[in-house]
């Protein structure tokens, strides 16, 4: 977008005999390739010279801008449009959603979150930054059911998976909720005094047994559709597991991708 500069360093220090080596710049793909004598002497591998630059003699708006016809003429046919500006390949600057993060523009945060607002379209500038929006595998926590997809209100499926094992009562049953786990079946973490008399009930918790975990678990993947369908099936977690669970207070949750 600004010049180039190549008699200068950034803080305006003058290049000149303190910094004499050779700057190459490639005008066909490969053409710098492999180790530094062998791609200088390929002749796609190009010297860049200091009078070759867009500026010189300062940094801007100290200076002097080189004739824009002779730099155009440099950019497009001698680097084949390899290296350039807004002056020879009107190059505009990189906007991104999250980089300013002032005057109302999203916060860098925001690209490990998922959105809570139903109005925000994945395709958006910002939706399509989202690793939430971004992943083809999604494993969703949250503190309550809602919170698990917010931008999609309450799904009836069935697979949003209760972590306290209540099965929607106040307090878990007494077997807890079974999840199918290889040819067997589990429940989640709980404790019972009636089991263990090490365990010690919390306070005020008229449950017993009672969770030692909390809050709302969904597996989801994309399908070719581009749907969102919640894996596995009928509620089994087959031979995946939940190794960790950090529980957040935040309205949002934040969202990390893993390719697999």
């Amino acid at each position: 977008m600004n010049e180039i500069i190549r008699d200068r360093l950034a803080n305006n220090f003058p290049g000149g005999a303190n910094y004499t080596g050779d700057v190459y710049v490639l005008n066909k793909t490969g053409g710098c390739d492999g180790a530094v004598p062998v791609a200088i002497i390929n002749p796609n591998c190009v010297k860049f010279t200091v009078p070759l630059a867009s500026w010189s003699a300062g940094i801007p708006a100290a200076g002097t801008q080189t004739n824009v016809a002779t730099w155009t003429n440099t950019s497009t046919q001698t680097f084949k449009s390899f290296i350039g500006n807004g002056t020879s390949l009107a190059v505009t600057p990189l906007t991104l959603p999250f980089v300013q993060g002032a005057n109302g523009s999203a916060q860098q945060i925001q690209i490990i979150r998922k959105t809570i607002d139903p109005a925000e379209l994945a395709t958006s500038p910002v939706g399509a930054s989202r690793e939430y929006n971004k992943a083809n595998i999604r494993v969703l926590l949250a503190n309550t059911q809602l919170d698990l997809h917010p931008e999609r209100g309450l799904i009836g499926d069935g697979q949003d998976m209760d972590l306290q094992n209540r099965g929607g009562a106040l307090c878990p049953p007494a077997g807890g909720s079974p999840v199918n786990v290889g040819a067997g079946t589990t429940t989640f973490a709980m404790a019972r005094t009636a089991t263990d008399a090490r365990w010690v009930q919390p306070t005020g918790l008229a449950c017993n047994p009672w969770s030692l975990v909390d809050g709302w678990l969904r597996v989801e993947y994309r399908n070719t559709a581009g749907n969102w369908i919640a894996s596995p099936p009928s509620g089994s977690l087959g031979d995946s597991r939940v190794t960790s669970c950090r529980r957040r207070r935040r309205p949002q949750t934040e969202c990390t991708r893993t390719r697999s």
